[in-house]
């Protein structure tokens, strides 16, 4: 069983979910199932076996913890896969008549966790016939997780494809950004403030 322990640890998130999924469930069933199965097999051929992945419904999250041990590097590397899963997913989804991904990466804490969660070790990336299990504790008392969430579910983002990164990351690491991303406007959430970096209106 799980517990507590004293270590907050600085994590980074990426949310990504299927634009216009709910909707197309109702109405085009087959097509919605389909999305789904070609957004998560996606995912896992393009993000890496060392990040930690949570699959859940019509979205994916990643997350990274950043601390003591990495460097501005790590995060680069880490943006840089959430903007080629981005791209990469918007156009496979097209393909079969979705409507794109849409996603928000956020920067803050979580709370570190020890012992086991349904046998799994807690932090532990699991692997078994092609198929990766990640701890649920990776998104777990995780604010970066709340955060990306909860703008997600605002209702205040753009109704097409686009990425949105907290301008936090861009201001406290030196970061190398990715030659696709721009400032496509910014605003405030929740205290927060975030850049659209990535538009895709096809």
């Amino acid at each position: 069983m799980g517990s507590f322990n004293d270590k907050s640890r600085q994590n980074v998130v990426l949310w990504l979910d299927l634009l216009g999924f709910q909707k197309q469930l109702l109405t085009g069933k087959e097509t919605a199932l389909l999305r789904i199965s070609v957004f998560h097999e996606l995912t896992l051929t393009t993000v890496s076996d060392e990040l930690n992945i949570a699959q859940l419904n019509d979205a994916t999250v990643i997350s990274m913890d950043f601390g003591d041990n990495n460097t501005p590097e790590n995060l680069t590397n880490f943006l840089a896969k959430c903007d080629t899963l981005f791209e990469a997913s918007t156009h496979a989804d097209r393909q079969i008549g979705g409507f794109g991904t849409r996603g928000v990466i956020t920067l803050d804490h979580r709370q570190g966790l020890r012992g086991n969660f349904g046998g799994i070790a807690l932090d532990q990336n699991l692997t078994v016939d092609k198929i990766r299990f990640s701890s649920p504790t990776a998104i777990m008392m995780n604010i970066a997780f709340a955060k990306s969430y909860n703008l997600e579910s605002s209702g205040q983002l753009l109704k097409e494809p686009s990425l949105y990164i907290e301008e936090c990351l861009m201001n406290n690491y030196k970061i190398m950004i990715s030659p696709h991303w721009d400032d496509h406007g910014r605003f405030n959430f929740n205290g927060d403030r975030y850049v659209i970096v990535r538009r895709d209106q096809e």
